[in-house]
């Protein structure tokens, strides 16, 4: 596999250089026209900065949520929609986010503070210039509105953004997009602050240039790896998987990647716990691995456990997964993926400790919806899906 390095930008600010003005010297009068120039500069720049703070509101603004309306409880999702909200362990509904309708692949990160998700709604910031097609927003969690992330160099062109994964240190998102016939893993750094309050993010590495579908990343704790499933030569099933599809790992600053599955069946959607160990979905059984690759068996509690999209708790003692519901399907009522008709998953939590399994009651619609852990307290972010008519 072929690799590209970084590109690296000038982040030297610009300097405005003021003439002095000499004691002996009278001042010189401003003219008209001068004047006019100098007032038209000024108020371009005051509607600059009320453009780009709405844009990109810091993130230490001390803003809260507006009340729910009506003075009711927090509105989940209506029926035929998901949304996102926040669930704690025994199943009850901590709070609602409000967010649009239509967030999809949702992240939290590391510090519990920013949500990470895609969007075709525009109503989240200013979004100038944006077509159709869907977007990555953060938005911090107590707030309703937030900032498009707006790919620097090497992230013109990327079309189906999926699986934005938060680093460890929160500064940078991974996530998979297409440019061209490729589907690859991309890396893009956030929150690089420029001045007025407001970030951008920097040049946008391609971390993966294989010709088969890369997808799913997920980082080390170090935040110096990325493990991530490439498709494989096998064409992808209905449920996009293939029996092809293996675990990969990369560096995520570009290099050699690391092939860590090898068998006849699908090895898909991995996450990583504290202690470098990795949690995946082999043909629909949950399985660990040492970060290298060794190791891999079936989690047992003592039978073995069929699900998908495990994630680790912070403290790598349970893992949440999805676990498929039957044969009921989500049908959207809005536009959130080119598949409105998607199969349900169970929300459940397995203790490693004690083995036992945990079902909160949510749903999630397809299997491309993991839960986030919340830091420091014992909650998951769910983008729940309410079942009734469209």
């Amino acid at each position: 596999m072929r690799t590209q390095k970084n590109a690296t930008t000038d982040d030297r600010p610009l300097e405005l250089e003021h003439p002095g003005h000499d004691g002996d010297e009278p001042p010189r009068r401003v003219g008209w026209g001068q004047r006019v120039g100098v007032y038209a500069v000024v108020v371009a720049i005051v509607l600059l900065v009320l453009a780009i703070g709405s844009l990109h509101p810091s993130p230490h603004h001390d803003d809260v949520r507006p009340p729910p309306p009506s003075g009711g409880p927090a509105p989940g999702p209506q029926p035929g929609q998901a949304g996102l909200r926040l669930v704690t362990l025994d199943g009850k509904i901590d709070e609602a986010l409000h967010l649009p309708a239509d967030a999809w692949m949702a992240d939290l990160s590391p510090d519990g503070r920013r949500v990470a998700f895609l969007t075709w709604s525009t109503s989240v910031g200013v979004c100038g210039g944006c077509g159709d097609h869907i977007r990555l927003a953060i938005v911090p969690i107590d707030r309703t509105s937030g900032a498009f992330l707006y790919l620097g160099r090497g992230g013109g062109g990327l079309r189906r953004l999926n699986d934005p994964a938060w680093s460890p240190d929160g500064t940078r998102i991974a996530f998979s997009a297409a440019r061209g016939g490729n589907t690859d893993i991309y890396v893009a750094t956030v929150g690089r602050r420029l001045g007025f309050g407001f970030g951008f993010s920097a040049p946008t590495l391609r971390v993966t240039t294989d010709p088969a579908v890369d997808d799913a990343p997920a980082w080390s704790p170090d935040g110096s790896t990325i493990y991530y499933d490439n498709l494989g030569s096998a064409p992808a099933d209905e449920n996009g998987t293939s029996r092809t599809e293996e675990i990969w790992s990369v560096p995520a600053t570009g290099g050699t990647p690391w092939r860590l599955t090898w068998n006849s069946m699908p090895d898909a959607r991995p996450d990583v716990g504290p202690d470098g160990d990795v949690a995946y979905s082999r043909d629909g059984v949950l399985y660990t691995m040492g970060g290298l690759g060794g190791g891999q068996f079936p989690l047992l509690t003592p039978n073995v456990i069929r699900g998908t999209d495990p994630r680790w708790s912070p403290d790598g003692q349970s893992i949440a997964f999805l676990l498929p519901a039957g044969s009921q399907r989500a049908v959207f009522s809005d536009r959130v993926v080119g598949d409105a008709d998607l199969p349900l998953h169970e929300v459940a939590v397995v203790d490693l400790r004690s083995s036992a399994v945990t079902g909160l009651g949510d749903q999630v619609a397809g299997d491309a919806n993991p839960v986030s852990w919340i830091a420091r307290r014992p909650a998951l972010l769910v983008t729940a899906y309410r079942v009734g008519p469209s």
